[in-house]
């Protein structure tokens, strides 16, 4: 009977796992995996657009630099709290939506930041620029949820690549735009690139997100499965799938044949 059920755990977790590469294979792609580095720079690089640029900002409002220095600063904190309250939602909630969803906050508070009429209101829109920036934390896991164990670890180092290519970029990326047309400029510029970026995300990686992989795989809709897609403990405390390191390999199965044949 021990053989028996060794045997059926091993086919239901081999074909489990062989379900679970489709997939991931089938969702991420290196447009996929590119469009996460990109979205990672973009949203961390929202945090220093200004931050060359207060000289500007302060003559503007005609306001003391330091004064325009708490523009970087209150920017930092809506960061903080995004990494401290926002960020762990990716574990419980679908992470494609609450990227999707900071995405659109980061648009429309780099809109209104660039179009802000007084410093009170410039100020309340980059602290929501700092906690939608804390997307970029979020992308992360999500491509390590995605990705293949054998790639997981390329896949996560491209995105945070991607992540502090766009901080250090930033900065380039603000002053020689604000030689054109100024602070303004650079937010709008940085709100239309967001704006980019999500609509493609969004549909490029309709079914990438850790909830959407989990609910493709067998048992999700069924309720008979543990939430990593693997059946539940037998009567003997074995739990499917981790009897053998790699269920795929046939001297296994044979050799349970071997133990059925003896018994």
């Amino acid at each position: 009977d021990d053989a028996l059920f060794r045997l059926c755990s091993l086919v239901v977790s081999g074909s489990v796992e062989h379900r679970r590469a489709d997939v991931v294979d089938l969702a991420l792609s290196r447009l996929v995996v590119l469009l996460f580095a990109i979205t990672a720079g973009s949203s961390a690089g929202c945090l220093y657009y200004l931050q060359p640029l207060l000289h500007e900002v302060s003559n503007d409002f005609h306001i003391s630099t330091a004064a325009a220095g708490l523009v970087v600063s209150i920017t930092q904190v809506g960061y903080l709290i995004g990494l401290a309250l926002v960020v762990p939602l990716g574990d419980f909630v679908n992470r494609r939506a609450l990227v999707g969803g900071l995405l659109v906050v980061s648009c429309a508070a780099l809109a209104v930041a660039a179009f802000s009429p007084s410093y009170a209101v410039l100020m309340i829109m980059v602290f929501a620029v700092g906690i939608s920036a804390s997307a970029a934390q979020i992308v992360v896991p999500w491509a390590a949820a995605v990705a293949a164990p054998g790639q997981r670890g390329a896949i996560v180092g491209t995105v945070m690549s991607g992540l502090l290519v766009g901080i250090l970029f930033s900065r380039v990326f603000s002053g020689l735009v604000a030689q054109l047309g100024g602070w303004r400029t650079v937010l709008v510029v940085a709100a239309v690139v967001q704006l980019a970026w999500q609509l493609r995300l969004v549909v490029r990686a309709a079914h990438t997100g850790h909830r959407d992989v989990d609910r493709d795989l067998p048992g999700r809709q069924g309720g008979g499965l543990h939430g990593d897609g693997l059946p539940p403990a037998g009567p003997d405390g074995h739990e499917f799938g981790l009897l053998v390191e790699n269920p795929s390999h046939g001297s296994n199965v044979s050799g349970l044949y071997q133990q059925l044949s003896s018994g």
